[in-house]
């Protein structure tokens, strides 16, 4: 995928009369490529793909489960065995990655993160 600006240099070298091969050999493109591009008007992103992922049946249960728990953490463990009696097949490694998404979401939106850090000072030997 060329950029916009290489997308607006093959239109104004074409217009200032340079063949392809010469904006090819100056841009460092294919050929094929450049002449592709200089019959479109404006250049055109790669349609966005979307995937699917294993969890995307049992996600609404994971989030409710976390949520009821929520000051507490539930174990990842204790979750998957829960999504695998359900007829979940994917990884612990795949849970443990959308558990701390969502851990990190209801953290940012209860304000906790966001507490302030005080500092003060003991005398020597009174902590340990």
């Amino acid at each position: 995928m060329i950029s916009k600006e290489e997308f607006v240099v093959i239109h104004t070298l074409y217009s200032q009369g340079l063949s392809i091969r010469q904006i090819s050999r100056i841009l460092g493109l294919n050929r094929r490529t450049v002449s592709k591009r200089l019959k479109e008007e404006d250049l055109k992103p790669y349609p966005k793909r979307s995937y699917t992922s294993k969890l995307d049946d049992y996600k609404g249960y994971i989030e409710e489960r976390i949520n009821q728990a929520y000051p507490d953490r539930i174990p990842s463990t204790v979750i998957l065995r829960e999504i695998n009696d359900m007829g979940y097949t994917g990884s612990l490694r795949t849970l443990q990655k959308y558990t701390k998404v969502i851990y990190d979401r209801i953290g940012s939106k209860r304000g906790k993160g966001n507490e302030e850090i005080i500092r003060f000072e003991t005398e020597k030997g009174f902590q340990a």
